[in-house]
């Protein structure tokens, strides 16, 4: 699992296997990953 970002800068965990890049997470890829604002919280 990777930690990557978002155009927006939103933090996302991902399977590498799912990326394309392991530096950035398309809208597409954002399916096959876990938000982490809503695990530990925006402001953590």
């Amino acid at each position: 699992m990777v930690f990557v970002r978002d155009d927006n800068g939103g933090e996302y965990v991902c399977y590498a296997k799912d990326l394309k890049n392991r530096d950035h997470v398309s809208e597409d890829e954002k399916e096959n990953c876990l938000d982490t604002s809503l695990v530990i919280g925006p402001n953590w």
